[in-house]
């Protein structure tokens, strides 16, 4: 049985779980975007960028997330 082979595909699973589960405040996420946060809010409500809710005021919007709006975005002009 070849280990290297199975780690390696494990790695690759942790490290795709992490890629998409990176996030950042609202604020944060408004800047990339060059928006208001308010407006960052709204894509939320829309769907259009995942929102997760850490507790009562820790809301955090996924990178991942902004990235797929981005590249949808790029390809709607």
């Amino acid at each position: 049985m070849n280990t290297d082979n199975t780690d390696e595909k494990y790695f690759n699973q942790i490290a795709a779980n992490v890629q998409s589960c990176q996030v950042v405040k609202t604020k944060t996420a408004a800047k990339l975007l060059e928006c208001h946060p308010s407006h960052v809010d709204t894509l939320c409500k829309r769907g259009e960028l995942k929102k997760l809710d850490l507790g009562s005021h820790a809301k955090r919007i996924t990178l991942q997330s902004i990235e797929e709006f981005l590249a949808r975005a790029s390809h709607g002009n």
